[in-house]
């Protein structure tokens, strides 16, 4: 009798611990997305004239896929303009999940009058920002760009 007993309370406990560390593993240790919503911001600096947009606005991506986005840039004046682009990313913690693979940024651009060019980016996110704590809050990443012109 003390047997059966004992695999009834052995039963009872142990799906309330499994019920208990499945609610505690899903709203603490894991995330409520499985998609980071990628927000695309260019801009440029002073008065230079230069169009520069983001070909697509906002894209849904999954953590470490490769994925391709296109930059414009249109020279609206009758002169040559040289520049360099520089990038952000916010919130600043991401930085370290957002890995590119080929970018325009940080090389010397030549818009000659009327020119314009298309930019690619390819980038990918590491799957170790599913573990950051900041990561459970918010699945919005910004993706920013500016123009310096010389």
């Amino acid at each position: 009798f003390f047997f059966f007993f004992f695999i009834y309370l052995f039963d009872f406990f142990y799906f309330y611990y499994n019920l208990f560390f499945i609610y505690y593993d899903f709203f603490l240790f894991n995330t409520l997305y499985d998609f980071i919503e990628i927000n695309f911001q260019t801009s440029t600096s002073n008065f230079n004239f230069v169009e520069f947009i983001a070909l697509q606005k906002n894209i849904y991506v999954v953590p470490n896929e490769s994925h391709l986005i296109f930059f414009r840039m249109y020279n609206s004046v009758n002169y040559e303009i040289t520049g360099i682009s520089i990038y952000s990313v916010y919130p600043n913690d991401y930085l370290l999940f957002f890995n590119k693979i080929q970018c325009f940024c940080f090389e010397e651009l030549l818009l000659y009058s009327y020119e314009s060019i298309d930019l690619p980016v390819i980038f990918y996110i590491s799957n170790d920002i599913l573990n950051h704590l900041d990561f459970f809050y918010t699945n919005k990443l910004y993706l920013s760009y500016l123009f310096l012109a010389k």
